[in-house]
């Protein structure tokens, strides 16, 4: 289930957390995730910090005993690979915060593109008992000059 809210908005209504979260434990939602666009915030030290309060508030208001939070790593917004999500598990402290591992979302590099055999090992090796949705999917190259992926449907 995707539930989509701001996450620095202070104000309970305007964000959604509470009743979302509510839904969630009474529905035994096992996943939840969250998608927003990109900003240039999203990578500053304010924003982690936030993200952090955010994610362990959600979780401590939702008191989940099977349920897993987890964020979907998109290319314009932490975590940007396996380390930063350790790190972002670390600082959050909490057994229910779980990894949403999207690889494809992480691959914002030509290295990570041309190398993404080691950058998936190296994923699962970091990541590994962490893990608890995933997506699959493919990306491609476009054609033109400039680096570019898309995501193409698998088949």
């Amino acid at each position: 289930m995707a539930v989509g809210f701001n996450t620095l908005y202070f104000d309970a209504e305007r964000r959604g957390i509470e009743p979302s979260a509510r839904i969630n434990v009474k529905l035994d939602i096992r996943a939840i995730r969250i998608i927003d666009g990109g900003y240039r915030g999203n990578f500053s030290k304010e924003i982690w910090n936030e993200a952090v309060k955010m994610i362990q508030k959600i979780i401590d208001t939702a008191s989940p005993k099977r349920t897993k939070y987890s964020i979907e790593s998109m290319p314009w917004m932490i975590p940007t690979g396996p380390d930063e999500y350790l790190r972002l598990m670390e600082d959050v402290g909490r057994s229910e915060f779980g990894v949403h591992l999207d690889v494809v979302n992480m691959i914002t590099s030509p290295k990570r593109y041309f190398f993404n055999d080691d950058f998936l090992n190296e994923c699962f090796e970091k990541l590994a008992g962490k893990i608890c949705s995933c997506h699959l999917k493919d990306i491609h190259l476009a054609e033109e000059y400039t680096f570019r992926l898309e995501e193409v449907a698998l088949k």
